[in-house]
């Protein structure tokens, strides 16, 4: 059964919460962080996509060489990035016109802060939402890719607060990134790298992966395919992952 690194990842956090949404496929509602997130990586994968057609304009003028001293991507302004935001932002999730005001605002001044990030360097990107399907052990492993730049770079954009070296050196979906990377690319890539994108600006967390590491990755996407194969489906309940999960509402143990 192939399973999407969302699918690993709400399991991990419960598995009553993967039965009702993968197994029973209960209806469920968007979280206004959700919708707000999905608005920042439609907003971005616009622009990354320009910013790869400018890259190959930059290519077809040089005869196929390019230039490093000159910015791949020169056309391209803050003006885009906000127009790109305005035409992104999903409006229909919030409860008023007043809060869907104050987010998209929120997220212009977050647009400002990514420009300035973007712009601090002479970025070629390769890829943007780079989707894959990967063999780990038998298991069919699905996902997207938010960003490839030269170098092989993996950047995936994060909206959510901002977590801790330790958290994103351990985290499962860069392991399983880096594990597609090597399918695509035929090498792991050089970097890994978490962007936090949120009130308080633009934080990289980078990291990389050993070979220990993939391997406890396989391990542990192995153990949740058979756990799920079993119908093993016991609720994890804790005021954390009860927080924020879409069903409690419906489920008899939610600690909130």
């Amino acid at each position: 059964m192939p399973l999407s690194y969302s699918q690993l990842r709400t399991y991990l956090a419960c598995p009553r919460q993967y039965e009702y949404q993968s197994i029973k496929k209960l209806p469920r509602g968007i979280s206004t962080a959700e919708s707000f997130g999905s608005s920042v990586h439609n907003c971005l994968k616009k622009f990354g996509e320009k910013e790869y057609s400018g890259q190959k304009s930059v290519v077809n003028d040089q005869v196929g060489m390019f230039d490093n001293n000159q910015p791949s991507t020169i056309n391209l302004q803050l003006e885009d990035l906000i127009d790109l935001w305005k035409q992104s932002f999903i409006i229909d999730t919030y409860k008023s016109r007043v809060e869907a005001d104050f987010h998209r605002q929120r997220g212009e001044e977050i647009m400002k802060k990514f420009f300035e990030w973007w712009k601090s360097e002479n970025r070629q990107v390769m890829g943007v939402e780079t989707s894959f399907k990967i063999d780990v052990g038998g298991i069919v492993v699905s996902g997207r890719i938010d960003r490839i730049e030269k170098g092989i770079k993996v950047i995936d954009f994060k909206t959510t607060p901002t977590r801790t070296q330790e958290e994103v050196d351990a985290d499962l979906q860069l392991s399983i990134y880096a594990m597609a990377v090597k399918e695509l690319f035929e090498e792991y890539p050089s970097e890994l790298m978490m962007l936090y994108l949120n009130d308080d600006g633009v934080t990289e967390i980078r990291t990389e992966r050993s070979e220990s590491q993939l391997k406890d990755a396989v391990k542990q996407i192995t153990s949740v395919s058979n756990y799920i194969k079993e119908g093993e489906f016991k609720p994890r309940p804790s005021v954390t992952a009860c927080k924020r999960c879409p069903y409690k509402g419906v489920c008899d143990v939610a600690a909130v």
